[in-house]
């Protein structure tokens, strides 16, 4: 009895799921795609959109991946799935709010697609195969044998250095701060940069045990 309620009284842990690797696709091939595929006068920020979306929803193109291939009776091969569609739309929309629709589209797909309702199935297209070069789903028409893990995004953690603001002498007030200027995120590795005032001793605090401070 005791032993039970310990156990209910006791905090929850949870495993860390499982994750998936970040896509490793030569950039020549990526911009080869983005290219071919895409508005010539496409925004980085547009691209980084489209690319993000796609890793950033593991079940939908897990679902997609099933039902675009034709695996029972009645079913057939198609890579325009309702999953992908609506995805598609959701992006087309968000770009929309942009006035950067256009951007999705070649020259000469804007001339053949002029309404939205036209736009959804081919950018569904689109999708289909950047989530193929991303290795994000399985290119051979059989079922796939495995599920998609949520991509790990350790590996583009930025590197970060910490540094003053200014070049002004600081409050110890403002510098207490620098630890969480950047939230409940766990960098790691990151630099550390201080200066030193003969008439005043002033420290930064050590972010955790893989942070390096350079004295100024």
């Amino acid at each position: 009895m005791w032993l039970v309620m310990i156990l209910l009284l006791s905090p929850t842990v949870y495993a860390s799921p499982e994750s998936g690797t970040f896509p490793n696709l030569p950039f020549n091939v990526f911009n080869n795609f983005i290219n071919k595929n895409f508005n010539e006068n496409i925004s980085l920020s547009t691209v980084f959109l489209i690319f993000f979306t796609l890793i950033e929803n593991s079940d939908l193109l897990n679902l997609h991946a099933r039902q675009r291939i034709k695996v029972l009776p009645g079913e057939k091969n198609t890579q325009a799935t309702g999953w992908m569609k609506c995805l598609s739309r959701a992006l087309y929309e968000r770009i929309s709010e942009q006035g950067m629709e256009e951007m999705l589209f070649t020259s000469s797909e804007l001339l053949q697609f002029t309404e939205e309702e036209k736009r959804i199935t081919p950018l569904t297209i689109k999708l289909d195969e950047l989530a193929i070069a991303l290795n994000l789903i399985p290119k051979a028409k059989k079922a796939p044998k495995t599920k998609l893990l949520p991509i790990s995004q350790r590996e583009i953690q930025p590197v970060l250095v910490i540094c003053p603001r200014s070049v002004c002498i600081l409050t110890l007030h403002y510098i207490s701060k620098l630890g969480n200027q950047f939230g409940l995120i766990a960098f790691f590795q990151l630099q550390c940069l201080m200066g030193c005032i003969a008439s005043m001793d002033l420290h930064l605090p050590m972010v955790n045990s893989g942070t390096t401070a350079l004295v100024l």
